[in-house]
């Protein structure tokens, strides 16, 4: 049987001494279609759920919820003597001369705050500092507990959307989680993020 084209182009010559070995190169072999093949575009839809994302775990309350590692510039423990109410603002807390804004991840979310056996007390809550943007905001929590990489659930497709949230996430012990995302549940908040701006102004 004579030689087929594509044997011509990978097949030794036939006067090789030398012992062939399959190529691990990949050949592209361009076949020609009839001329009324029609080839559709190939689309690909990559499931949210391959989205992974490396998190922080913290407690507010009976709440454990996922903060985005990236975001978090530091953690600090609140010092009452440091804490400020602004009239008709959310309270800021005085980090290193700058007014920084605190949010209730709860009271945004509008979650209800069931009491927890053992539940920390104001002087022994952390604010997580985060960043959004150019500005950082507190986020006041219980109790930071462990790091993960977390897979990111769509609410919007299983349940419905959240307002402040990436999306979900299930923990080892089998709980729901909610990722929280930065910067939407600032603009949720209403807090000013340039309070520490015109703050270190005034002074």
């Amino acid at each position: 049987m004579p030689p087929t084209a594509l044997e011509n182009v990978i097949a030794p010559p036939a006067d090789s001494d030398r012992a062939f070995a399959p190529s691990t190169v990949p050949v592209n072999v361009m076949v020609p279609l009839p001329v009324e093949t029609v080839v559709a575009p190939a689309s690909f839809v990559v499931p949210l759920t391959l989205a992974i994302l490396d998190g922080q775990l913290v407690r507010v309350g009976t709440q454990v919820y996922v903060v985005p590692l990236l975001s978090i510039v530091e953690t600090v423990q609140v010092d009452r003597e440091r804490l400020n109410m602004i009239t008709g603002q959310s309270p800021v807390y005085r980090l290193r001369g700058e007014a920084v804004p605190v949010v209730s991840i709860n009271r945004v979310l509008r979650v209800r705050e069931e009491p927890r056996e053992g539940a920390v007390s104001e002087r022994e809550r952390l604010l997580v500092i985060v960043e959004t943007g150019r500005d950082i905001v507190g986020l006041a929590v219980d109790e930071l507990l462990e790091q993960h990489q977390v897979v990111i659930k769509s609410l919007e497709n299983n349940f419905t959307q959240v307002p402040g949230t990436l999306g979900a996430t299930i923990l080892g012990d089998g709980t729901v989680s909610l990722i929280v995302d930065i910067a939407g549940l600032v603009r949720l908040s209403g807090v000013r993020t340039d309070i520490g701006t015109a703050t270190s102004a005034a002074a």
